[in-house]
C-alpha cells in the first residue's frame, strides 16, 4: 500500500485531456499541453492502454456522437459530421467503419434499442 497519494503522470494528463477535450481541441494540441517528451509520452501511453491517444480520441468522439443520437429515431449524417467536427462524410464513414466494424449505415439500419443495450446504455443515460 503507498503512504502517499497518487500523483497523475504524463500518461494520466494525457488521458484526462483527450476524454476532455478531443471533440473540440486537435490530438497535436492535447499533447503538446502535457509539457512531456512526445515520443516518449506516446509509448509509455500504448503501453498503459493498449490503443494510441489517436484512436482513444476517435472513440472518445464517435461516444460523444452516440450520446446525442442515442435518443433519435432518426440519424442526421450532416450533423453527425457537423457536431464531431469531421472535414467531410467520408472522413466520419471511415472513421466510423474503423472502430466500430461497420459502416453507419449498416449499424444504424438495426433496431437501435439492440444497440442501446449492447452499448450499455439502455437505462437511460
Amino acid at each position: 500500500m503507498q503512504k502517499t497519494a497518487y500523483s497523475p503522470d504524463a500518461v494520466d494528463i494525457l488521458y484526462a485531456k483527450i476524454v476532455e477535450k478531443s471533440i473540440t481541441t486537435p490530438l497535436k494540441v492535447i499533447i503538446q499541453e502535457c509539457h512531456a517528451s512526445k515520443s516518449t509520452l506516446l509509448r509509455k501511453f500504448v503501453k498503459r492502454t493498449s490503443v494510441s491517444p489517436k484512436t482513444l480520441a476517435r472513440i472518445v468522439r464517435l461516444d460523444y456522437l452516440w450520446t446525442k443520437i442515442k435518443d433519435e429515431n432518426a440519424v442526421d449524417y450532416q450533423s453527425l459530421v457537423f457536431d464531431g467536427n469531421y472535414y467531410d462524410q467520408s472522413h466520419f464513414i471511415n472513421d466510423f467503419k474503423s472502430i466500430v466494424g461497420e459502416t453507419p449505415g449498416y449499424f444504424f439500419n438495426r433496431n437501435l434499442n439492440i444497440v442501446k443495450l449492447f452499448s450499455g446504455r439502455s437505462d437511460g443515460e
